[in-house]
This record gives structure tokens, sequence and C-alpha cells, in this order.
């Protein structure tokens, strides 16, 4: 992309804009590592550090992504609505970390120290696995599909897949959460 749009939108643009979010995000991640560790042991989860982290890194981000429009050359009628871009960015960035993350660190604590001939075993011995490939997973499928044959119910359905994210947590706690908001997510 960079390379396609150089003459569009400037030679500064384009090498900021090819930096991946990944060097940018990999020290911050480090230090809020080391101050607000989000998994304080095998089975529970910081959630304040983890809703502070993905906060500080969707502003972090913001930022980086408000820097590379500022570098490039806009079109002359271009006008900049800088509150709503940003409000946008900081929103979409921290719904994006909150919809993988989470399910992310179950899986590293599900998976923690087994073996590859383990793996199976524990993903099937675990419930809320269980709970969300043959509960979850299809009350979402038919809630998108409803929303997609029905302009008319659409809100409906995505608001309506809420409720198994609900039942998930109430019944599995922060995993069961963490994999309903990923699946809804997507």
């Amino acid at each position: 992309t960079s390379i396609e749009c150089v003459d569009q939108f400037g030679m500064a643009w384009a090498v900021t804009y090819a930096i991946p979010g990944l060097v940018v995000m990999a020290p911050v991640v480090y230090l809020m590592r080391e101050r607000w560790p989000v998994l304080t042991s095998k089975s529970s989860l910081n959630m304040g550090a983890l809703l502070g982290g993905a906060l500080v890194l969707s502003v972090v981000m913001t930022l980086c992504n408000l820097g590379t429009m500022l570098l490039s050359t806009l079109p002359p009628d271009y006008h900049f609505q800088a509150d709503k871009l940003i409000t946008k960015w900081v929103l979409g960035n921290y719904l994006g970390i909150l919809a993988v993350t989470p399910t992310t660190l179950f899986a590293y604590q599900l998976m923690s120290g087994a073996r590859w001939r383990e793996l199976g075993t524990r993903l099937l011995d675990n419930r809320a696995v269980l709970d969300s490939i043959f509960l979850v997973v299809p009350a979402i499928l038919l809630l998108v599909w409803i929303g997609l044959e029905s302009a008319g119910v659409r809100q409906i359905a995505q608001v309506a897949m809420f409720l198994p994210i609900v039942w998930l947590a109430m019944r599995h706690g922060w995993q069961g959460a963490a994999i309903g908001g990923t699946a809804a997510s997507l």
C-alpha cells in the first residue's frame, strides 16, 4: 500500500505507513506487562490491567495513526475532522484489542505446559470450549443468518448476540465472556 499510494499521499506518509504497528506496540506492552501483570495466576486475570492496557494501546495507536495522517498530502477539498476520526480510531482499536486479547489469554492459560498430545484432551475437557462450540457458535450463526435475511431485524439480531455472551460469562466467568465476545465480534 505504501508503494502504490506514495504518489497520492506523499513520501513521508509512505514511510510512516510502512512501519508495522507491532513496532510501536511492543515496547508499550512490555512496560505495561512489567507494571500491570494481566495474568496473576493460572486461572485468574487482572481485568483492570487488561482494560487499562487496552485503552493505553488504543490511544498510542490512535496517536500513531493521527501522526501518519498529518504527514500525508491530502487533497485540497478534504476537510479533516480530527474529533470524529480520533473517536473512531480509539474505539476501533479498543474494541479490536478486546475482541482478540481475552480469548488469546484464555487459550494461553488452557494450553500452557501441555504437550502436543494433551492439547486435544484439554480442549475437549474444558466446558467453556464445549459450550462455545456446540451452543454459542450455532446461536450466533443463526442470529447472523436472521440479520442477513431481513434488514428490519438486523439491529435486533445484533443486540441479541449479547445474550450468548452473557450466558457464557455467567456460566464460565471471564473465560466464557472472552470466547463469546470474540465469536460475536467476528
